[in-house]
């Protein structure tokens, strides 16, 4: 799945993805270069599993889920104008 948004300031965009058990999971965030973004991925029992909190607008987690499941998927905007961004996973 690749998606491209725009995520207003000072907010957070949250997605849901299923990653299936025993595989790799990735997910990137590529921004417009504005503010800074940052990525974090949370189990169905609501745990970080994965994060990624760079100082750029470019993220990408790996992780490696133990079973199927749906995954909440966070783009977080830090800046104070909007971010015009592509979400992509496996």
């Amino acid at each position: 799945m690749v998606t491209s948004e725009v995520v207003p300031a000072r907010t957070i965009k949250t997605y849901s993805m299923t990653f299936l058990g025993g595989e790799v999971a990735v997910v990137a965030v590529v921004g417009d270069g504005d503010t800074d973004l940052d990525l974090e991925v949370y189990d169905a029992f609501g745990n970080l599993v994965a994060s990624d909190h760079g100082p750029t607008d470019t993220a990408v987690v790996r992780f490696f889920p133990l079973f199927t499941q749906v995954y909440t998927v966070k783009v977080i905007n830090h800046g104070y104008v909007h971010n015009r961004f592509s979400l992509g996973n496996n």
